[in-house]
């Protein structure tokens, strides 16, 4: 997407669709399903309430469905969010 906001040079492009996280509540693994329209990095960061990081991984995607599994079993009990370039959602652990 690009607006009258955004500079020349720099394209943004929103290529994540159809974002789902589960279980929620989480125990130990949480699967993360989403689709993409072409082949790209993402940045994949679990956040916690205070918007600290707490894990941050970099995934190869591919058009059409993907599915990723985190291990989650090192966190805390309590709200997290995933973030997948600009979308969010909140999940419990």
């Amino acid at each position: 997407l690009v607006n009258e906001n955004t500079p020349a040079n720099i394209k943004e492009i929103e290529t994540i669709n159809n974002l789902k996280v589960y279980p929620n509540p989480v125990k130990d693994v949480l699967n993360i399903d989403f689709t993409t329209t072409d082949n790209n990095p993402i940045n994949v960061q679990i956040v916690n309430y205070t918007g600290q990081i707490v894990s941050s991984i970099s995934v190869n995607t591919y058009a059409g469905n993907n599915s990723l599994s985190i291990n989650t079993s090192d966190l805390n009990s309590g709200v997290y969010f995933v973030r997948i370039n600009s979308k969010t959602i909140k999940f419990i652990k």
